[in-house]
């Protein structure tokens, strides 16, 4: 008999709970199933099997399992557990990462896992592994936890760490990790919830630093396929902002009170999926190379630069002078385009004269 088996078994005594059909329909309870009885003799034989550890344990039976017995999955798990003393009139349900990212409650989490994110030593809790090396981020990840995300960010000022696909900050100090890239991000876009996607990945910093970061960032493809079938996250890509000349283009003296516009890099990222994907995203190219030929002769022609000292290279970056000094970014498709319709909508975009696609 597996150790689990002998935890199992101890607990449902301690419980009272006679038979697996009586565990899984309380299992059922908890996650909710419209007919637990039903989960209960459907699952019966596949339990027996996780039991006997001839299948693994399915991931959504941990937190009922925890609730039911008041214990963790840690102890459950341990080896001989089912041999330790225990004193049955104090079996506390210690509540970890797991149940708050499953419960996803915001009430839970302003009052009560908020009081358990910095230990009395002043270490957050939050930075540290549970007892399967697991984060925080990476339960939201499985769960789901849109909730979790907006309350780092509206009481702990979450944003990504600098260059990073999987490494965030709260609190101006403490960094928090994911091992799943970019899956957080993806879960803000889906959501459609254009703060969170702001907070998670902020493209305009990385525009200082495109020839190092941006390849490191190593964005998903599928990441562009949500940002196209999302409409606020993908509409919010359209308003530029301003920043401090001196911030992008850090060494080149003068400039000290001038602006530089720049568009959100993913937009030109998107423009060049959607042309290797016309048969689902052709109106998405439509409009954004229709929104880059007013934009790009804007803001071309706003720089006061002659068009011929002008060079456009990758993402849409705009350089005076060869690399070195970035004027602004417009939209670029890299991507080719054989569509006649959109070939015609090309031909208008504003571009500076020298034009480099590697």
């Amino acid at each position: 008999m597996s150790d689990l088996r002998k935890n199992i078994h101890r607990y449902m005594d301690i419980k009272q709970i006679k038979y697996y059909s009586d565990l899984l329909v309380m299992i059922g309870k908890e996650l909710k199933v419209s007919n637990p009885y039903t989960f209960a003799e459907k699952e019966k034989s596949n339990f027996s099997k996780m039991l006997k550890e001839e299948r693994p344990l399915k991931h959504e039976y941990i937190i009922p399992l925890e609730k039911i017995f008041g214990v963790s999955m840690a102890r459950l798990m341990d080896d001989g557990a089912y041999a330790l003393p225990l004193n049955k009139e104090d079996m506390p349900y210690v509540k970890g990462f797991r149940y708050y990212a499953y419960k996803d409650d915001s009430n839970l989490y302003e009052n009560e896992f908020e009081k358990t994110m910095i230990t009395n030593e002043g270490y957050p809790t939050i930075c540290n592994s549970d007892e399967f090396n697991k984060m925080f981020l990476d339960y939201v990840v499985e769960y789901r936890s849109i909730n979790a995300l907006r309350f780092l960010l509206h009481k702990h000022n979450l944003k990504p760490c600098f260059g990073s696909r999987n490494s965030y900050q709260i609190d101006g100090r403490y960094n928090i990790f994911t091992t799943m890239d970019n899956q957080l991000l993806n879960m803000a876009i889906q959501e459609d919830d254009v703060e969170l996607f702001d907070a998670l990945f902020n493209p305009f910093e990385t525009c200082i630093a495109y020839r190092t970061a941006w390849e490191q960032l190593r964005i998903e493809l599928e990441t562009y396929e949500f940002i196209l079938n999302s409409d606020k996250v993908f509409n919010s890509l359209f308003s530029p902002k301003s920043l401090p000349y001196k911030y992008v283009n850090n060494g080149i003296v003068g400039h000290d009170d001038e602006y530089i516009e720049l568009l959100n890099p993913f937009l030109t990222e998107c423009l060049n999926y959607a042309l290797s994907r016309l048969d689902k995203h052709k109106e998405r190219a439509k409009q954004i190379l229709n929104f880059g030929v007013e934009y790009n002769k804007r803001v071309l022609e706003k720089s006061g630069i002659d068009f011929n000292s002008l060079q456009v290279r990758k993402y849409g970056n705009v350089y005076f002078g060869g690399e070195y000094e970035l004027i602004t970014n417009i939209i670029f498709p890299e991507y080719s385009i054989d569509d006649p319709e959109l070939i015609e909508i090309y031909k208008k975009l504003t571009l500076p004269k020298f034009i480099r696609r590697a």
